[in-house]
């Protein structure tokens, strides 16, 4: 008779264990063990959320009706696509990054805007952070970067596990929660598109001198001064631009463009050979975090072993002019390095070789039948016959076959991530 109560015992735990499993489960989408929200960062002269282009032209899609963010939320994934400088340096945009998902004052650190001469504060996000409450450092994201987005969000997520010393050193009392380090478990995985890891040629003939660096910025500034252009710089770091939700705007400042494109402070260096080199060094890969980079190419080898444009791909046409300084940059020494041939390959603006991995971190390619594990670069598949903007150009569906390829790229690319 005294077994009853023990039956009772196990059919209880029994539904208790049923109801926990398929909570667990409900938290994902079928066949997915995670459903972290994810961070779409743009590149170079790109824009997210907040921008004043991003309604009629997004970023991600350049159609609204194409919109890969909104397309993935309605997938039922959470994500979020933020707006950082288009034409910063790396660091400056993973300090952006933070204050919009922290939802605090941007703070580029004391030793890092002494050195390079500008504004310690900029933009103040309190009360607009990114995902509506403010990011706490411990609940994981997964980051995705296109071009030069991938650099950003590689900084950030070394700057958020490691931190940084000299900030430590610079300033103990007031040093951003960013350079301190010891908040790795807030990221989940760090995926970049397209990205120049180890820089790419095209920007040493662009940015090696500081003329063209400074027509650039300057043409921009003054395009904003005169009411006439749609993009918001978001130098105000530099007090070339004003934060528009303050209602100010900057004055003409031609002085401060030369700042600027004289400080190798800015994205142009960055995506130089040596000016990656360096960054690499400040970087280090989360050991706990997923790492996957995807790449595409445009090129293709001829009998006689150099790299020409296949012209049986669609291309943007700035990119046939590009892509062969890329494949005529081989055999040269260019940023202290010699361009090797493996460098000629490229997707018209990024060399294949730099996009796949950054030199010295461990890779492996990924093969679908075998585990996933953390702090190793995953190698995907390089899409052959896209270029570099088709990954963010829903218009051009011959690179993915059809409008319906190009959002399963994404889907495929979020489902991966959930399911690890």
């Amino acid at each position: 008779m005294k077994i009853k109560p023990l039956k009772k015992f196990f059919a209880v735990m029994l539904c208790l264990c049923l109801t926990v499993s398929f909570t667990v489960i409900g938290f994902a989408k079928d066949g997915q063990k995670t459903d972290y929200p994810f961070i779409y960062v743009h590149g170079m002269c790109g824009w997210g959320v907040g921008a004043p282009q991003e309604e009629k032209k997004p970023y991600w899609g350049t159609q609204p009706e194409n919109n890969v963010i909104t397309f993935l939320r309605s997938k039922g994934y959470t994500v979020f696509n933020p707006t950082v400088g288009g034409y910063s340096s790396a660091w400056d945009r993973a300090c952006e990054l933070y204050a919009q998902l922290t939802g605090t004052v941007v703070d580029y650190g004391a030793a890092h805007s002494k050195e390079y001469g500008h504004d310690r504060y900029g933009r103040d996000y309190t009360g607009r952070a990114t995902m509506g409450e403010p990011w706490n450092l411990e609940s994981p994201l997964n980051l995705v970067g296109h071009s030069f987005g991938g650099e950003t969000i590689r900084l950030f997520a070394s700057l958020l596990a490691y931190g940084d010393d000299t900030e430590k050193n610079a300033d103990a009392e007031s040093c951003s929660e960013l350079f301190k380090g010891g908040h790795e478990k807030g990221v989940y995985s760090v995926t970049t598109i397209s990205s120049p890891h180890n820089g790419s040629t095209v920007a040493n003939y662009v940015s090696d001198t500081a003329i063209p660096a400074f027509l650039m910025v300057f043409a921009l500034h003054a395009k904003c001064v005169a009411g006439k252009s749609a993009n918001d710089l978001m130098l105000d770091q530099w007090k070339i631009t004003a934060d528009p939700a303050t209602g100010k705007k900057a004055a003409f400042n031609p002085a401060a463009c030369l700042k600027v494109a004289l400080s190798n402070d800015h994205c142009g260096y960055d995506l130089t050979v040596q000016g990656a080199e360096k960054l690499n060094k400040k970087i280090k890969t989360v050991k706990s975090a997923y790492y996957f980079s995807y790449s595409a190419c445009i090129t293709e080898e001829t009998k006689f072993g150099y790299t020409k444009l296949n012209k049986n791909y669609d291309i943007f046409k700035p990119f046939k002019i590009s892509s062969p300084l890329i494949s005529n940059s081989v055999n040269m020494f260019i940023g202290g390095r010699f361009i090797d041939k493996d460098w000629g390959a490229n997707d018209g603006i990024v060399p294949l070789k730099s996009a796949l991995y950054p030199f010295m971190e461990d890779h492996i390619t990924y093969d679908a039948d075998k585990s996933v594990i953390p702090g190793v670069w995953y190698v995907m598949p390089t899409v052959y016959g896209a270029d570099h903007y088709d990954f963010t150009n829903a218009a051009d569906e011959k690179a993915f076959g059809s409008l319906q390829g190009f959002f399963d790229f994404y889907t495929n690319l979020s489902e991966l991530i959930c399911g690890i």
